[in-house]
């Protein structure tokens, strides 16, 4: 992941062998920008771009820090192993966290803003995508007690929580590898009681999901800049379109157990009951 910082009076380009990404900002961009590598699930990177801030800043003052790394990976909870948790607690939750804690001091003398990507599956699980909004969660418990801690500087700490848009994060391809990855790591036992027929359909069911993600990502970039330069603004702003914001008024309102019993006939119509279910509803009926 790349933080990049927007400061004028920044004298070079801290660019150590930047990738297609950071190339394409730079010859894009404003000559403002500045570039520095980070890889938020490491404490060195962080310290080293808080090094790297501070010697570039002169006497100019942080204003604000967005942190946008993220990785979504997909699977149903009893597929794969832990790591599908570890890694995107690690990018999504806790590299957060990292950025935060190191930035912070610089922060203070501008009383400015830490800005943080969570998302709306952070409010609403999402079946086959649990550790992902486990993750999200975290980000927005996170964001909620350290805007209080920081009231006492002045420090604002805003959410932005989008439904699902199309960025990398929802390349088909590269998801529905790691949904085979993890079920090609399933135990025994958990491949056979759900079955090929199920793992199948389960795989529809991700490819639907990633099809819905909206294209307007500009929506989100434009939420950022709001969060970052307005003088008034809200702590959490959520970023979807109107059946989403239908589907989600209607998730806060209808009991949890209707909620659950409707997603599951909606997730059934897709993957059909685990094979060990339909074995067992034979064995009933004999």
């Amino acid at each position: 992941m790349n933080i990049i910082c927007v400061n004028k009076a920044l004298k070079q380009v801290i660019q150590p062998k930047p990738g297609s990404g950071a190339k394409e900002l730079l010859n894009s961009c404003e000559k403002n920008l500045r570039i520095i590598k980070l890889d938020v699930t490491k404490d060195e990177d962080v310290k080293r771009s808080v090094e790297e801030v501070k010697c570039n800043m002169g006497d100019n003052e942080l204003w604000a820090i967005v942190n946008n790394a993220g990785i979504l990976i997909s699977a149903e909870i009893e597929m794969g192993d832990i790591e599908c948790f570890t890694k995107q607690m690690d990018v999504n939750c806790l590299g957060i966290i990292r950025v935060s804690k190191a930035f912070i001091p610089l922060l203070r003398k501008a009383s400015g803003r830490v800005v943080n990507m969570a998302s709306l599956a952070g409010r609403f699980s999402i079946p086959g995508m649990v550790a992902y909004c486990v993750s999200k969660a975290g980000v927005i418990s996170f964001s909620d007690g350290l805007r209080r801690e920081m009231k006492k500087w002045n420090i604002d700490v805003i959410t932005v929580e989008p439904h699902l848009f199309k960025t990398n994060l929802c390349d088909q391809q590269s998801q529905q590898n790691a949904l085979l990855n993890a079920w090609n790591e399933s135990s025994s036992d958990v491949k056979q009681n759900y079955g090929e027929k199920y793992f199948e359909g389960f795989q529809l069911v991700l490819e639907k999901m990633l099809q819905s993600a909206r294209p307007r990502v500009h929506d989100v970039v434009d939420t950022m800049f709001t969060a970052v330069t307005h003088r008034f603004v809200s702590s959490n702003y959520t970023v979807l379109g109107d059946i989403e914001r239908l589907r989600v008024t209607l998730w806060s309102i209808l009991p949890t157990r209707l909620v659950d019993f409707i997603g599951n006939l909606v997730y059934l119509h897709y993957t059909g009951k685990p094979v060990a279910l339909i074995s067992s509803s034979k064995d009933k009926i004999k």
